[in-house]
């Protein structure tokens, strides 16, 4: 599973898209303007800024509009 071996519930597991945010601010790109660009809502944002989880091909529309991969823009944290 993506959490190791060990069993989480999904509850305890948070998306962090801190890579994401430092991303943008490296590439100078306010967030409304990249979500403009990448055909994402303003809800969409807003999940994201809570740590849920979002759509693959919202992730995907992230990925080609920024050229990078998931790995680039966000993690999986455990909540203890």
């Amino acid at each position: 599973n993506l959490y190791g071996d060990r069993a989480i519930e999904d509850d305890q597991v948070i998306i962090s898209y801190k890579k994401l945010w430092k991303l943008l601010i490296d590439k100078d790109l306010k967030r409304r303007e990249f979500a403009e660009k990448a055909g994402i809502s303003d809800y969409t944002l807003v999940q994201m800024n809570k740590g849920k989880k979002i759509q693959p091909v919202i992730i995907e529309r992230i990925c080609s509009t920024l050229g990078c991969t998931p790995n680039e823009i966000m993690e999986f944290e455990t909540i203890e």
